[in-house]
């Protein structure tokens, strides 16, 4: 008989809490909680996570959208369909630098 292999999935996935709008105002505000709502404010830029191949070769903007933010493993980039990558550590200074270089 073939031997069966069988894999143990763990999850640690934990849905983040959203901050209270005096915590989002901090210099050290979680990208993750602060997104968001930098997405209500541009939601034609998309967010890319591994499983929409934000690491691949392949082009992951286009032509109605050059620009991406990238989230992989809670690391968050903003993306250029150049294939440039701009990191910081604050989500709030790349949403900057993207006002400053889009065609808005």
């Amino acid at each position: 008989m073939p031997e069966q292999v069988v894999y143990f999935h763990w999850p640690s996935y934990k849905r983040l809490a959203q901050l209270s709008l005096d915590e989002l105002r901090a210099a050290d505000a979680p990208s993750a909680n602060v997104l968001p709502l930098l997405q209500q404010i541009d939601p034609g830029l998309p967010v890319l996570a591994e499983h929409t191949r934000a690491l691949c070769h392949a082009r992951v903007t286009t032509p109605a959208a050059p620009w991406a933010w990238m989230n992989v493993g809670g690391f968050f980039a903003l993306l250029h369909a150049d294939g440039s990558a701009f990191v910081a550590r604050d989500v709030r200074e790349l949403y900057l630098f993207y006002l400053a270089r889009c065609a808005c």
